[in-house]
């Protein structure tokens, strides 16, 4: 008949020893056991290895020189090691155990037998301890060795961290870089930020571009159809490229009005720019008879400006003498040179109307 006494120390699991009287060493004491360096209970994950330290105190003639254990209603296993007397107490082994396949809390039996060979025989004396609910296995979905509840990253292996950030791959927001540094706040690690200093996830046009690093607010900056690097939606000159501007007057030399002056000075808001103005402080785009010269600037009104077969400056349709020059007028008679009556006098003056004026009148 065996003899059993528990002892309970604070929130520990209770322990049973059990010391039976044929076959037990009275003088052999389990005095403590650690689980993967620490007091039962431990918390594994199904399968894992748990590291089982038990320490044995032996008084003479005593020995300890093998170790069993059962963990639940499992079957007994048996662990060889060196015989130790007293002269070596408290003795001290350790071994590794696995821990059950299926979640749930097992208690752990163990088993100090006196003889070394054979190990664990029944017919030898020996030493229980029973750890109640020693071991507590959790459930591991992903089986990565974490427990669910304190899976980062449930579906997939937390022991994989190629950039080394604390985030396993499969929950990595920017592999390769380190997920924990974020200077603008907007979720987005610094390694993988599009707009960096601004929020990457505001995009009020859905461009892709964030709206802190946004080219073209309202319209995508991924279409660019003249690859000038500006976007459709806010270019200057379409078809052309919009940072080339020879004259620096932020408009491009494809659309220059002016090219070489500022297309933004129009002193007389004609839309032609200053540089460029045919008759200024005249509307350039008013030409009533189509001469290309403005009517504010017209040297001959109803006329085309440009024919001037005498080269004397005065269109055909206004040449007072035509075949010479209108600005040669010597006697300053209103009458060119080369269609003076009377050279000399005024070829206005004809008191007697005979069309011969009064300074080359003969009678």
């Amino acid at each position: 008949m065996c003899m059993f006494r528990s002892v309970l120390r604070g929130c520990l699991p209770l322990l049973v020893l059990a010391a039976c009287a044929v076959p037990a060493q009275a003088a052999v004491t389990i005095d403590s056991v650690t689980l993967n360096g620490q007091a039962p209970p431990v918390t594994v994950t199904p399968g894992a290895t748990i590291t089982v330290e038990i320490q044995v105190t032996l008084t003479d003639p005593s020995t300890w020189g093998s170790t069993g254990y059962r963990i639940g209603g499992a079957a007994s296993m048996c662990v060889s090691h060196a015989l130790h007397d007293k002269d070596d107490s408290p003795a001290t082994e350790s071994f590794d155990i696995t821990a059950p396949g299926a979640p749930g809390t097992y208690d752990l039996m163990l088993r100090a037998y006196a003889i070394a060979a054979p190990p664990c025989d029944p017919r030898t004396s020996f030493t229980d301890l029973v750890l109640s609910g020693a071991i507590v296995v959790c459930p591991d979905d992903d089986a990565d060795g974490v427990c669910n509840d304190a899976d980062i990253c449930p579906g997939f292996d937390d022991n994989v961290d190629r950039d080394g950030d604390g985030v396993p791959n499969g929950c990595d927001i920017c592999p390769g870089h380190d997920d924990s540094i974020d200077r603008d706040g907007d979720g987005v690690p610094n390694g993988c930020d599009i707009c960096p200093g601004h929020d990457d996830t505001a995009d009020a046009d859905d461009d892709g571009v964030p709206n802190g690093c946004d080219m073209c607010p309202g319209s995508d900056d991924r279409v660019d159809t003249d690859g000038d690097g500006v976007p459709n939606g806010c270019d200057v000159c379409p078809g052309e490229d919009d940072t080339a501007d020879r004259d620096g007057d932020g408009v491009p030399n494809g659309c220059d009005v002016c090219p070489g002056a500022d297309d933004n000075l129009d002193s007389d808001g004609d839309g032609v720019a200053n540089g460029c103005d045919i008759c200024p402080g005249h509307d350039d785009e008013a030409d009533a008879d189509a001469d290309g010269v403005p009517d504010g600037c017209d040297v001959c009104p109803g006329h085309d400006d440009t024919l001037d077969r005498d080269g004397d400056g005065v269109p055909n349709g206004c040449d007072v003498c035509p075949g010479a020059d209108d600005n040669l007028d010597s006697d300053g008679d209103g009458v060119p040179n080369g269609c003076d009556i009377c050279p000399g006098e005024d070829d206005e003056a004809d008191a007697d109307a005979d069309g011969v004026p009064d300074g080359c009148d003969v009678c």
